[in-house]
């Protein structure tokens, strides 16, 4: 059962398919299909496993001038990162960026805000301390994203 747990596990971090389309939070029962490919274990483990293989995290999509905005927004990001929206956003920088709630794969490399970065040093302290509280690991990359406003640091969860 183990073996075949971690092999579905591997294949789905690798594709995304299935539940990242699905919203692992939102799922209340685990469908017919879906139990059948955890087989006889728990539903409630298999959420856990499920959860503990994705991290929220809010990437930048823009302005988002309201919710049917972020509608058409968000999703095609989620998509990116083979990852799944939910349907929270919130704007960063009135006017000119926003950003969406999206649980994307452990191991993932992506851009988070960390407000306005000066130079190189300041990237460096700010990056590394938002890598850690993420428990992820900075990449080393950032940029400004809204000038004296919002920069981002690539960080891989």
């Amino acid at each position: 059962m183990k073996l075949f747990l971690s092999f579905w596990l591997a294949l789905f971090a690798a594709t995304g398919i299935a539940h990242a389309q699905s919203g692992l939070e939102s799922m209340k029962d685990l469908s017919g299909a879906e139990a059948a490919e955890f087989g006889d274990m728990d539903p409630e483990e298999a959420r856990a496993l499920l959860r503990a293989n994705y991290k929220p995290v809010a990437l930048e999509a823009g302005p988002i001038w309201n919710s049917d905005d972020a509608g058409k927004k968000c999703p095609p990001l989620a998509e990116k990162h083979n990852g799944t929206w939910e349907g929270g956003w919130w704007t960063t920088v009135q006017g000119k960026m926003s950003v969406c709630s999206i649980k994307v794969p452990r191991g993932a490399t992506v851009q988070l805000e960390a407000g306005p970065i000066l130079n190189d040093s300041d990237a460096e302290k700010k990056c590394r301390a938002l890598a850690e509280k993420h428990e992820g690991e900075w990449t080393g990359s950032w940029g400004t994203t809204v000038k004296g406003s919002m920069s981002v640091c690539s960080i891989t969860l």
